[in-house]
């Protein structure tokens, strides 16, 4: 998997998927490209201070989704009336998929 790198520490990683110009089998994989989208930013209440030590002895991003609400739940979290998360936007920031997750 190649690694893109800045001039600063913060990494990030992209995954590539090659196929052949001539199909060579009838096998189809299929890449779930977005599906990362659909979970991210799940609120774990209390996680955010749970981690901070952690966070800061990493280099890691302190800020968690529980400590910033207005970006949104994750499908796996619910409303205050009880239902559950149907619509995510991929338009905002997924705080729990940042720099150096991929370790």
């Amino acid at each position: 998997m190649p690694r893109i790198s800045a001039t600063t520490p913060a990494r990030t990683f992209c995954h590539f998927s090659y196929a052949p110009r001539k199909p060579s089998s009838d096998l189809v994989f299929l890449v779930p490209t977005y599906t990362y989208q659909v979970y991210s930013n799940f609120v774990r209440p209390g996680r955010g201070a749970e981690l901070a030590d952690r966070a800061t002895a990493w280099g890691a991003l302190k800020e968690t989704p529980d400590m910033n609400p207005e970006f949104g739940l994750s499908n796996y979290n619910y409303h205050s009336d009880g239902s559950g998360v149907a619509i995510v936007s991929q338009f905002r920031p997924m705080l729990d998929r940042g720099r150096n997750r991929s370790r």
